[in-house]
């Protein structure tokens, strides 16, 4: 089924889009914190004001976009893979935060 949007329905459909990722998102993160300051999730890193984190999370990125141009050039077919591994782990948590009680966790 393909559907024909007109320039304008699809820009309104896009920013509805864009507007409530970024709503699922806070709500996630002020979960977060939340568990975080409560003590039954610990924070990623162990200490969240020191500098060398930003140098961790700078190489983690780096590192993952050779890996990512490597498979783009090795193995074409490993880019699904890849694709529903990027979906499904942030859906997961994004939907342990929402539905919490549903999931069991």
């Amino acid at each position: 089924m393909i559907f024909k949007f007109s320039k304008k329905q699809a820009i309104i459909a896009i920013v509805f889009l864009f507007i409530s990722t970024q709503i699922i998102g806070l709500y996630t993160a002020s979960q977060y914190m939340h568990f975080i300051s409560i003590g039954e999730l610990s924070p990623v890193f162990e200490n969240p004001e020191s500098v060398m984190n930003s140098f961790a999370l700078v190489a983690y990125i780096m590192m993952m976009t050779v890996l990512l141009i490597l498979v783009i050039k090795l193995k074409k077919s490993l880019i699904k893979v890849l694709e529903a591994i990027a979906i499904f782990f942030p859906s997961a948590r994004v939907f342990s935060f929402m539905f919490p009680t549903i999931l069991g966790l």
